[in-house]
C-alpha cells in the first residue's frame, strides 16, 4: 500500500514540481510559526485536594468521680466527652491514657488496653475502652474487685479516630502504636491533619 501510495504522488511535469516545492515552503513556515507562538495564558486551575483529613484526635481529661460503677463487672466507666463524635463502621479509637502521677513510673502516655501489676503478686489496674453503639466508653478495673482510683483522681485521654484501613499501612511500616511520639511523627510523615481540639467533660 506504501510503494502504491508512492506511485501516485509521482510528478514529471517541472512547473508542477516548482509551484507544489513553493507552497510546501510555505505551509512549513506557517506550520513551525503556529508551533512556536504562545498563546495567552489560560485561567487558574482548580484547587487541589487538601491533605489527609480521616484522622480526628481528642485530648480531655475526666474526673473518676463521674465515673459509674458496674458491679456486674467490676468495672468503672464513663463515657466520651461529646465533642469525640460517634464513630462510623469503617472507623477505629486508638485511646492513649495518663496515669501520671495516679501510678508512679510510667511512660506519661500509655496505650490501652493497658493493665499495671502492683509488686510482683496478681494485684493490678486494668484500663480499657470499647465501643457501644458509636460512642466510645472509657474503663478502669481492680483486680481486687475494689475502686480502681481514688474519686479526687483525673485520668487525661488522648484519642485518635482513624480509618480501619489505616492498620495496614501502620503494619506495613512497623509503627510501634504503643509509643504515642511514633505514632505522632507517622501521622505528620504522611500528612494526616491532627482534626479535633482539647476538652474537659
Amino acid at each position: 500500500m506504501f510503494a502504491e501510495t508512492q506511485q501516485l504522488l509521482r510528478i514529471t511535469n517541472p512547473d508542477t514540481m516548482k509551484t507544489l516545492s513553493t507552497i510546501a515552503l510555505f505551509c512549513g513556515a506557517v506550520l513551525l510559526s503556529s508551533c512556536t507562538k504562545e498563546g495567552p495564558e489560560g485561567p487558574a486551575g482548580p484547587q487541589g485536594p487538601q491533605g489527609n483529613a480521616n484522622v480526628g484526635r481528642y485530648e480531655f481529661t475526666l474526673p473518676f468521680s463521674s465515673y459509674t460503677n458496674f458491679t456486674t463487672t467490676n468495672a468503672w466507666g464513663a463515657s466520651a466527652p461529646s465533642t469525640v463524635p460517634q464513630l462510623q463502621s469503617n472507623q477505629l479509637a486508638l485511646v492513649y491514657i495518663s496515669l501520671t502521677p495516679a501510678i508512679s513510673g510510667l511512660a506519661e502516655w500509655v496505650q490501652q488496653p493497658f493493665s499495671y501489676f502492683f509488686g510482683s503478686g496478681n494485684t493490678f489496674v486494668e484500663c480499657f475502652h470499647s465501643i457501644d453503639s458509636g460512642t466510645l466508653w472509657l474503663y478502669a478495673r481492680h483486680s481486687g474487685g475494689t475502686q480502681p482510683f481514688t474519686t479526687s483522681s483525673n485520668l487525661s485521654y488522648k484519642v485518635f479516630i482513624v480509618q480501619s484501613s489505616m492498620m495496614q499501612v501502620l503494619d506495613d511500616e512497623n509503627v510501634d502504636m504503643r509509643n504515642l511520639g511514633e505514632f505522632e511523627s507517622f501521622l505528620d510523615r504522611h500528612g494526616y491533619e491532627h482534626a479535633g481540639y482539647s476538652a474537659s467533660h
